[in-house]
């Protein structure tokens, strides 16, 4: 069962229309003035995916973002390297809070020590995405395989996960140590440590000579364990605990 979410917004409400077979989300259009700010208008050709197996145990989402990722690299000023990095929060986060329960919000926090500083990027259920870092000019030099180098712009410390929802008392906030600083690799460690939920995560954001965002996207494979099914003989029957309660 597919169901196709968005085009990928910043914090702008957006209309929900059903159909029989997918549900979809369009972005609501918006004249703002121009301003440095993390908050997108409208991000026309961007949508996330999802796709359910049949039992329901395996969930695959995947992501296109570039039109997204570019607009808020370039109300930031960002550099290079702190563009891949916030890009791939953007997405991972984006991915993280998708097809949740209504009015859930899902945060993410890096607080390293690289030269990036602090990076957060907040989410809803709908597509709406927002982000912003401490230091927008971070551009290290390239690794070795001349990759751009977000580990060390990130660098080492702490990631934060916070999901909430109005009906809950308590946000439910989750906490790990920073292992690389490529952002996907600390998300699917966190998704298998904190939230004990088998994932497979990749981030991608590729960058033009000018600077400008070439693509940008991603994917999210989780496995549900399927939960154990306790017979308990009652009268010579075998019954659902559940009927006990």
């Amino acid at each position: 069962m597919a169901t196709k979410l968005l085009r990928p917004c910043f914090h702008f409400p957006l209309t929900r229309l059903q159909g029989a077979a997918h549900s979809r989300l369009y972005a609501s259009r918006f004249s703002l003035p121009r301003r440095r700010s993390s908050f997108v208008t409208t991000c026309a050709a961007d949508e996330v995916l999802r796709s359910l197996s049949k039992n329901g145990e395996v969930a695959v989402l995947v992501a296109e973002g570039t039109q997204l990722v570019q607009e808020a690299c370039r109300r930031h000023g960002n550099a290079p390297t702190a563009s891949a990095a916030l890009g791939r929060a953007l997405i991972g986060t984006l991915l993280m809070g998708s097809f949740k329960e209504e009015g859930e919000r899902t945060q993410v926090t890096f607080k390293g020590n690289g030269s990036l500083g602090s990076m957060q990027v907040i989410a809803d259920t709908y597509g709406n995405v927002k982000g912003t870092m401490s230091n927008p000019s971070a551009d290290p030099p390239l690794r070795e395989d001349g990759k751009l180098n977000v580990g060390a712009a990130v660098g080492r410390g702490v990631l934060a996960v916070v999901r909430s929802h109005p009906k809950n008392e308590q946000p439910y906030q989750g906490m790990i140590p920073i292992a690389t600083g490529e952002v996907a690799e600390d998300l699917a460690r966190y998704l298998a440590d904190s939230e004990q939920t088998n994932s497979a995560l990749a981030l991608g954001v590729s960058i033009n000579r000018d600077t400008s965002i070439r693509s940008a996207g991603g994917f999210l494979i989780q496995v549900r364990t399927p939960r154990m099914v306790i017979l308990v003989p009652v009268q010579g029957q075998a019954v659902h605990p559940k009927s006990l309660l």
